[in-house]
């Protein structure tokens, strides 16, 4: 239920980005793997980092202009999921990617051990 509710919000995202429009095309769908017959099949991997749980979800756009494979990477928070990235890899040529959303500077920094700095001396060298 996770994988396919991100990947919804993502497709929202991308049809509502106007970078995603512009290279793309005005009429975007996606779809899971395109070899399965119902192309349904969503490519989803969780993974654990410090005893956090995240998930990646990848899944195929494809506009009247290009196609790509959207990369969604998502972390397991108190508040439930959050998007960390949200990226277009393009296919074809040229290659090239359009970033949707990142976080990570947000998602990833809750993670950081709270340091005071404030104590800390630094020396200087003196030049010779």
């Amino acid at each position: 239920a996770v994988v396919s509710t991100q990947s919804t919000g993502a497709l929202k995202k991308i049809k509502n980005d106007a970078r995603a429009t512009a290279i793309l095309g005005d009429t975007i769908k996606g779809f899971g793997d395109p070899h399965s017959r119902t192309r349904k099949r969503l490519q989803h991997q969780g993974y654990e980092v410090a005893g956090t749980d995240y998930l990646r979800v990848n899944f195929h756009v494809e506009g009247n202009k290009r196609h790509g494979v959207v990369l969604v990477d998502l972390k397991n928070t108190k508040k439930g999921w959050k998007t960390r990235y949200i990226i277009i890899q393009l296919e074809g040529f040229p290659p090239g990617k359009i970033t949707i959303e990142d976080n990570r500077h947000e998602t990833d920094v809750e993670d950081l051990p709270d340091i005071d700095y404030s104590d800390i001396a630094f020396e200087q060298e003196e030049e010779k």
